[in-house]
């Protein structure tokens, strides 16, 4: 990666890249299954949900990720 460039984190660019920077199969596997089940606060401000029920965010994510993928 070079130096002093400023990547938008939310951009299809950035994950494809860092996609590629991946050397084996299996890491690249495992980066998108992070990107794709991890909630962020994308997830926190959509669904406010009490503490017992934060495993729930990871379905919010799916639900957000299918959405935007069923948009184009």
């Amino acid at each position: 990666m070079a130096r002093g460039v400023s990547y938008e984190k939310q951009q299809v660019s950035y994950f494809r890249l860092m996609m590629r920077l991946r050397e084996h199969r299996a890491d690249r596997l495992r980066f998108l299954t992070r990107l794709t089940f991890t909630p962020g606060p994308g997830e926190w401000e959509v669904v406010r949900l009490p503490k017992p029920l934060f495993p729930l965010y990871r379905l919010v994510r799916l639900a957000r990720l299918a959405s935007r993928f069923a948009r184009g």
